[in-house]
């Protein structure tokens, strides 16, 4: 995990952190079980901010394909510049 994502997951601007909350964020992130956590909340929000409505314990194709390409991508690119 980035530790931009994890700061904007805390609700924190990235820009504002001090050195030693990034720190603290990277240590935090190499914990296994907590980057786990912090990694299904990261593609929670990506399946969210493309279908506001779904059900995402019940996923298509599709959902995970878009939720796998706006993790190494971001939400900054239009759903069809993805699929290209």
């Amino acid at each position: 995990m980035q530790i931009r994502v994890v700061a904007e997951i805390f609700k924190n601007n990235p820009v504002e952190l001090s050195d030693t909350e990034a720190i603290h964020i990277s240590i935090y992130s190499n914990k296994d079980n907590l980057n786990l956590t912090m990694v299904a909340r990261h593609l929670y929000e990506l399946i969210i901010y493309d279908y506001p409505s779904t059900d995402t314990f019940n996923l298509t194709d599709e959902q995970f394909i878009l939720a796998g390409s706006r993790y190494n991508r971001s939400i900054e690119r239009s759903q069809s510049d993805l699929y290209q």
